[in-house]
């Protein structure tokens, strides 16, 4: 019986999860709009509150964690408190196949996000780009402490700031 215990505890332990992680998250439209703050995410928020997400990536990955998608909608939520409903998520946030059209509020296509100060990307290079692929909201699978950074270009018509 001893022999059976020692052996059971050396196979590696897995840990149920609930699909949820906590990420930093600052949002900026050229003055502060969320100050960076620790919100809960969790895998599937986006689709809580209405909104159609992808399944899979460009390259066909299946999407099985939290996006910055469901990690912008948790600050929605964290700004707008109990105003932000399923029945009023359109009237601030507005994303369709995968464009971000409306966020806190504002209507714009010119913005942007970053994860870990970088643009979420494949991982493939592109010769015709001349890089790597980037990612859409809903297809950028987010981890544990990430920083994310979303943000509006004051520069609507060339993204050039």
């Amino acid at each position: 019986m001893l022999a059976l215990v020692m052996l059971v505890s050396l196979v590696p332990t897995v840990f149920a999860t609930d699909g949820s992680v906590t990420v930093n998250f600052s949002a900026s439209d050229g003055a502060t709009i969320i100050m960076k703050e620790k919100i809960a995410v969790t895998d599937g928020l986006a689709e809580k509150y209405g909104f159609e997400v992808a399944g899979a990536d460009h390259n066909g990955k299946e999407i099985d964690e939290p996006t910055i998608f469901d990690a912008i909608v948790a600050a929605h939520i964290s700004l707008y408190g109990e105003a932000f409903t399923p029945e009023t998520a359109g009237n601030y946030l507005v994303m369709t196949y995968s464009f971000i059209t409306k966020a806190f509020g504002r209507e714009t296509a010119t913005l942007g996000f970053f994860a870990n100060d970088r643009m979420p990307n494949d991982g493939i290079y592109n010769e015709g780009y001349g890089s790597y692929t980037g990612l859409a909201c809903d297809t950028a699978e987010i981890k544990e402490n990430d920083e994310i950074v979303f943000f509006f270009y004051q520069d609507q018509f060339s993204w050039g700031d």
